[in-house]
């Protein structure tokens, strides 16, 4: 597991450093336009890489908690024997691309699937994309089941755990930037989320055990 409590997360520090040695040195070669362009484009990787402390918002045994930043696009009741509920959550370049366990729980599966990047509207996007799928049980055997896919992400998924380890609600377990998540939950919750509700990670309750 790596540690990733600094204000930039981890996973964007060779990314910037690179960015800010070209940076440097096209400005001490007078390549003034193309020195603009590389400290821009260092600015706009620290945006996307912050990684603020949150606070969590409410939190016990039943909370379920939201882990990732975005806008609910969907809400589904499944016909499946193992989850009852999925909810598809999309976020783009705009939100905090660091994700949050939901629950105090064991992570029982980790798949990543290296793969493109093509855009959400493509009939292969959830064939072909990039994606991760991570399974998180709770001490009374519950199970939720998140798979991140990525959109036309510059940056790949990045999981900070492996399986069989322990987490904490809201601790930081994986890095995603302008993806998808598809959140499948089991037949004993309520949803507190409505379709079109923007929500953040470790601050929305997204669902509560009943």
């Amino acid at each position: 597991m790596k540690n990733n409590l600094f204000i930039i997360a981890q996973n964007g520090w060779r990314a910037i450093g690179l960015s800010f040695v070209i940076f440097v040195f096209l400005y001490l070669f007078d390549f003034d336009f193309l020195a603009t362009l590389a400290f821009l484009f260092t600015l706009f990787l620290l945006f996307i890489y912050r990684n603020p402390e949150r606070q969590i918002a409410t939190h016990d045994d039943k909370s379920i908690l939201a882990p990732v930043d975005g806008t609910v696009k969907k809400i589904e009741s499944l016909k499946d024997n193992e989850y009852a509920y999925m909810i598809e959550v999309e976020s783009s370049y705009a939100e905090v691309g660091v994700l949050r366990a939901p629950v105090d729980a064991k992570i029982m599966k980790i798949n990543l699937t290296k793969g493109s990047r093509l855009a959400k509207f493509s009939p292969l996007f959830e064939k072909l994309n990039e994606s991760a799928e991570v399974i998180f049980q709770k001490s009374d055997g519950n199970k939720i089941r998140i798979v991140h896919r990525l959109k036309r992400s510059i940056v790949p998924l990045d999981i900070n755990f492996y399986e069989g380890e322990e987490i904490a609600a809201a601790a930081r377990y994986a890095y995603m930037i302008d993806g998808v998540a598809y959140i499948y939950l089991e037949s004993d919750v309520r949803i507190n989320v409505t379709v079109g509700q923007k929500i953040e990670a470790a601050q929305t309750l997204l669902a509560y055990s009943s």
